[in-house]
């Protein structure tokens, strides 16, 4: 995969910027603190997103189950200006790619990447379900598939020089 360099801004996207983009900006935002890189951005939207609302509880339930605080989260709408800022977008379906590069510039088509691609042994599917309104299983393996994702993405990332600005080591 032909990654973006640099990368300082991170958007992940889903449909109603509620549960899978929410989870993947937190997780996100824990890795890179985790591995000490600072400076770098991280957002959510959703393309059918609209705006103001919170996670439902079921998803700050269970980010809280894993050390995650997204009870502050509020749904956003994607917009040009997200995308024309972002230097790599995430998004949970091959439908999502499909509307950025459509509606987009030739640029934004460079930087759209399905998250699931970067778990390893996928299996060819790339694609993360939306798991609203579904069952506790159905969240915890959505979670699941975007933590393996997030944790390849992460390792794409740092290989390839991507992000900068590690903290100094003490």
């Amino acid at each position: 995969m032909n990654l973006p360099r640099p990368v300082r801004r991170i958007l992940f996207v889903c449909y109603g910027n509620l549960c899978r983009s929410v989870l993947a900006e937190a997780l996100m935002k824990r890795l890179l603190e985790a591995g000490g890189f600072k400076g770098i951005r991280v957002e959510s939207a959703g393309v059918g997103a609209l705006p103001g609302y919170p996670a439902p509880e079921e998803i700050v339930g269970l980010a809280r189950c894993r050390g995650l605080d997204v009870r502050g989260h509020r749904s956003r709408p994607l917009s040009r200006s997200m995308l024309d800022r972002a230097d790599i977008v995430l998004v949970m379906e091959s439908y999502m790619a499909e509307q950025i590069k459509q509606r987009g510039s030739g640029k934004d088509r460079s930087k759209v990447f399905l998250l699931g691609s970067f778990s390893p042994g996928s299996g060819g599917s790339c694609e993360i379900e939306d798991p609203y309104g579904g069952s506790l299983d159905d969240l915890q393996r959505c979670y699941g598939e975007i933590e393996r994702s997030l944790q390849g993405l992460y390792r794409a990332l740092v290989s390839a020089s991507a992000i900068g600005g590690k903290a100094p080591s003490r």
